[in-house]
């Protein structure tokens, strides 16, 4: 067996020709993540039908990769077809028909026009406004691919002079250089340093400038756009714009901001490639705004029912339901990830007061319903800093942050709901959240505790009780835990022990018969834990915790039927590690 990596390589001339000759009973197997189909390279001709792909479509479709989206710049510059002639006329405007003549038969014109310097700080103008609107915000970084060394180090000069973000050259060294391009040298180990750098989202380094380094195996999930000034061809081309692919935190798509024209000859670059392999490789960023559209009304049909859109109560009780906001949190997003794409071009601006709405209404059901999964801090920069400027533009902060039961914000969080039901369902949530919390920390009380909470919440909708009685109702429940350390200290226990108490109080787990006795056990096993919890991170350790279990068997035999011991035991090991295991 012979198994061929970079399969689109090598294997179409002499080379692969001897080595198949060479072997002539092998199977040959190819990898390959640019498979060719080409009439004279074909990778399915030389190593047969596929065994098995992962295209890029798949890999988008299953969060392996983030999309990619292209955008033609400044067309008046690009160095293709017609174009080329009049941008040379007009970049060597200053030089006579013999000088022009000269320039032409000494360098190719392409390159020559390309790495004008003229052309390219306009260029440069544009690139700068780009990333800081669109790139920046968002904490993403840059890499700008120029056609030749010359023309990168006129784009690192440009760069400074015009105060871009901090960039970074990446070139490697020759003995034919001249000293412009010497000064701009860069030995492997410094080209590793400015790598990391790039990598790391604090470092301000934000732009990378390149000829022909990193265009393939560079893996920078941080880059989110690559500004292609460079007629890159075939898999190279491929090869390049997956660097702007990678997955990141808060990254939705990745993008190729041309400045060469490779759109004029897309078609023609990737036609080697089979249709299927490269389906989805690169989209217009035009076809974002039908999208926006569609996803801008799929997140405004959750409130089609509401009558008033400024009762921010009856839009945050449409997602009541955890379906329905796990729905509506799904529609947001990417309702968000569209239009933070799209921002701050002006086809935006009719969805921003939308998106502001919305956020609001996100925001206080995340706080309503103590639900972490609709945070704004998942949403881009742009999106994130709207929502926050309605936010507090209409004074709501109150309404829109998850406050705790026992502080004074709650109840200022209380006046500030129009309603009872509204009321109603604020604690409700908090309560909930409160016994989700500390379950661990008291087992038996808090499970009572939720037990009588989900009797009121059920005798409400069944109309048995009123909002104004579930308010009272719930009232006794907050005041319930709000004196869970008096209810402790009436019976001469710490929190703790009280804790111990709850689990053993029942007459068939613990066979005492007087609630005295259950207390005095009670905080005699707290007595017995008390060495074995102060080692040091007793709970990650085995053998301590085989030794808290003999210890309280020890102390509860006798008192608790056999069969019921080991779930006894295990039962206030757990509950010393809620509160004391930290």
């Amino acid at each position: 067996f012979v198994f061929v990596d970079e399969a689109h390589r090598t294997q179409y001339k002499s080379l692969a020709s001897n080595m198949r000759a060479a072997l002539p009973n092998a199977a040959f197997f190819g990898f390959t993540g640019t498979p060719i189909d080409k009439r004279d390279r074909s990778t399915l001709q030389t190593f047969g039908p596929y065994i098995d792909t992962y295209t890029i479509e798949q890999a988008v479709a299953d969060g392996a990769t983030v999309p990619i989206f292209y955008e033609s710049r400044l067309p008046q510059l690009r160095i293709v077809g017609s174009n080329l002639d009049a941008l040379f006329d007009r970049v060597f405007a200053d030089r006579t028909e013999e000088e022009r003549e000269a320039i032409k038969a000494k360098w190719a014109k392409e390159l020559v026009v390309a790495g004008a310097p003229k052309r390219i700080e306009t260029v440069c103008l544009d690139l700068i406004e780009h990333y800081t609107k669109f790139i920046q915000p968002n904490g993403f970084k840059a890499q700008v691919v120029a056609c030749t060394r010359d023309a990168a180090v006129v784009y690192k000069e440009a760069l400074d002079r015009l105060n871009a973000p901090q960039s970074a050259i990446l070139m490697s060294g020759s003995n034919d250089d001249e000293a412009h391009l010497v000064k701009h040298h860069t030995d492997e180990t410094q080209r590793k340093q400015l790598v990391d750098r790039f990598l790391k989202a604090d470092d301000p380094l934000s732009i990378l400038v390149v000829c022909d380094m990193l265009l393939t195996g560079f893996d920078a999930p941080i880059e989110q756009v690559m500004y292609l000034d460079s007629p890159l061809r075939e898999h190279t081309l491929l090869q390049a714009i997956a660097r702007v692919n990678r997955k990141a935190d808060k990254k939705s798509y990745g993008l190729i901001v041309d400045y060469w024209g490779v759109s004029e000859a897309l078609q023609e670059a990737l036609a080697i490639f089979s249709p299927s392999d490269i389906k989805g490789a690169m989209e217009p960023k035009t076809d974002e705004l039908p999208r926006l559209q569609a996803r801008h009304a799929a997140a405004m049909r959750f409130f089609i029912t509401v009558k008033n859109k400024g009762d921010l109560n009856a839009c945050v009780a449409v997602l009541e339901p955890e379906d329905v906001r796990a729905q509506f949190n799904q529609a947001f997003r990417r309702f968000a990830q569209s239009l933070d794409m799209v921002l701050p071009d002006p086809v935006a601006l009719p969805y921003v007061k939308d998106m502001r709405w919305l956020g609001k209404v996100r925001q206080a059901a995340a706080a309503r319903f103590r639900d972490g999964k609709l945070d704004v801090s998942d949403c881009g920069a742009k999106v994130r800093q709207l929502i926050e400027q309605a936010i507090t533009a209409e004074g709501i902060q109150i309404l829109v942050q998850r406050v705790g039961l026992f502080t004074k914000d709650f109840d200022e969080k209380l006046k500030a709901l129009k309603t009872e039901d509204a009321k109603a369902s604020e604690m409700e949530h908090a309560i909930r959240d409160e016994i989700h919390v500390k379950l661990d920390e008291d087992p038996a009380f808090f499970t009572s505790l939720r037990e009588r909470l989900e009797r009121i919440i059920e005798d409400g909708k069944a109309k048995r009780i009123d909002a104004a009685k579930q308010l009272e109702l719930f009232q006794v429940l907050i005041g319930e835990m709000g004196d869970r350390g008096k209810a402790a200290q009436e019976l001469g226990l710490s929190e703790t022990g009280h804790a111990i108490y709850g689990l053993i109080k029942e007459p068939d787990v613990l066979m005492v018969a007087e609630p005295s006795g259950v207390r005095d056990v009670a905080s005699e096993l707290e007595g017995v834990l008390e060495p074995h919890v102060g080692i040091v991170d007793w709970h990650l350790k085995d053998d301590v915790q085989r030794e808290m279990r003999r210890t309280l068997k020890r102390s509860l035999k006798g008192m608790v039927p056999p069969e019921k011991m080991e779930l006894v035991v295990g039962s206030i090991v757990e509950l010393m590690k809620a509160r004391r295991g930290s």
